[in-house]
Parts: structure tokens; C-alpha cells; sequence
């Protein structure tokens, strides 16, 4: 027997004894314990839970109307301000509300990451459903500024963030979603 090999057969014998689960080695690295999918384990990246805690559908009454992609300009684009908040990992969290002329809407609960320029989607509703309905495995995707989703770079641009990546305070967001047109001026820092 080769070096190798019996380097091989420690390897395999250390393993098959060790009390290590799979669990404590994912744990290790950073990720949940694997879920098993038939023969394919799937290792889910960490996360915190408060995505789980979903708000509650937009009320009319506290929707505010922003400038969303101009080449959708037939769609109203609104923020829930009520689903609006920022968690302790600087993720700015809402409820945004798209609706078509004819009054069908999609609603999706988001959060934006103002330092690293990405958006995910943790849950999405219709103007016909009750609540909202949680993605299982909601996934980071860098900002668009056209298409459907371009509506995430004029968040980032004009509502949410800072000239260095930051994300706002909620006062200043909701200032600057309720009127936009006074904060125009306003040098970069």
C-alpha cells in the first residue's frame, strides 16, 4: 500500500467514525443544515428570519406614488409606507405595489441592499389575494435600471440610498418618496 493510498484509507476510516454530522460542517461554513431534496442535498446560505414576518398588504391610504421606470410609465409604481423599514443589516425592507391601467396589481415585499447595489423579493401578492406568499429561497440579484425591475436603480438613486452606498434614514426615504422634486438640488456628500 502506497502512501497515498493509505492517507486515502485514514481519510475514508476517520469519516465513517467521526461523530461530525454533515450538519456541523455546514454549520461551520456558514450554512443551514442541508435540506434533502431525493439524492440531492441543497446547502442553504444562512439567513436571518425576518423575511418570514411578513406586513400586511398596502392599504390605499398609505401608498406613496414614485417615479418608477419611465419606459413603464403606463404602470403606477407605489411604496407601502406602513411595510417600510430597515433592519439591523442596513436591508431597506418594503412593500412595493405595481398596477396596470385596468387596476391589476402585483405586489411584492423586497428588501434593498443600498452597499453592495442588490435586490431580492421575499414575498409577492395580486390586488385579488389576502396576504402575501413567501418565497422559500428569495435570492439577491444586482439592481436593474431597465425592464420590469428597473424600478430597484431608481430606488437606489433617488430614494433609498446616499451618494456612498448607505442606506437613508426611513424619515429622509419617506421624505424623499412623498417629495421628490425638493430634494433634486442637493449636491452628492
Amino acid at each position: 500500500m502506497t502512501m497515498g493510498q493509505f492517507s486515502f484509507f485514514l481519510l475514508i476510516l476517520l469519516l465513517l467514525t467521526c461523530p461530525i454530522t454533515n450538519a456541523d460542517i455546514f454549520d461551520t461554513l456558514g450554512v443551514t443544515t442541508p435540506m434533502n431534496e431525493g439524492n440531492f442535498i441543497q446547502a442553504l446560505p444562512k439567513q436571518n428570519k425576518p423575511y418570514q414576518q411578513l406586513p400586511d398588504l398596502p392599504q390605499t391610504d398609505k401608498l406613496i406614488r414614485f417615479a418608477g421606470v419611465p419606459a413603464y410609465s403606463q404602470y403606477r409604481y407605489e411604496i407601502d409606507e406602513d411595510a417600510l423599514g430597515i433592519d439591523k443589516q442596513g436591508i431597506i425592507r418594503f412593500s412595493i405595489q405595481i398596477s396596470s391601467p385596468s387596476g391589476a396589481a402585483n405586489i411584492y415585499y423586497q428588501g434593498l441592499n443600498c452597499n453592495d447595489k442588490t435586490i431580492t423579493t421575499y414575498a409577492y401578492a395580486s390586488s385579488a389575494s389576502a396576504h402575501f406568499n413567501a418565497y422559500q429561497h428569495p435570492a439577491w440579484q444586482p439592481l436593474k435600471s431597465t425592464g420590469a425591475m428597473g424600478y430597484s436603480q431608481s430606488l437606489f438613486d433617488d430614494y433609498f440610498c446616499d451618494s456612498l452606498g448607505r442606506p437613508l434614514s426611513l424619515s429622509e426615504i419617506i421624505n424623499n418618496l412623498k417629495y421628490p422634486d425638493a430634494n433634486k438640488d442637493e449636491q452628492p456628500y
